[in-house]
């Protein structure tokens, strides 16, 4: 994934958000739980904030957030983890 990659409003994104089930799975993966454990770690009650943001269609600071988390080591193999959970565009 390219740090330019705005993966929340790819196309699979909206695949994954229409499939509860499948975005619960997801969301309950050790490698998620993980990242969410370092964006908050990193990012402390920001992380918050940029979530809800996103959520009202602004994900820029938590775009941010992940293209730092990105840069590193851990951040990189978990996304890309991740990434292979998530059902291809149809």
């Amino acid at each position: 994934m390219s740090q330019n990659y705005d993966a929340l409003r790819s196309a699979e994104a909206s695949a994954l958000l229409g499939d509860r089930e499948k975005l619960k799975t997801l969301l309950q993966s050790p490698e998620t739980k993980r990242l969410i454990e370092l964006l908050r770690s990193q990012n402390g009650d920001k992380l918050k904030d940029a979530a809800q943001q996103a959520r009202k269609g602004d994900a820029a600071d938590l775009t941010a957030m992940m293209q730092k988390l990105m840069n590193t080591g851990e951040g990189a193999s978990l996304v890309s983890q991740i990434e292979k959970q998530v059902p291809p565009r149809e």
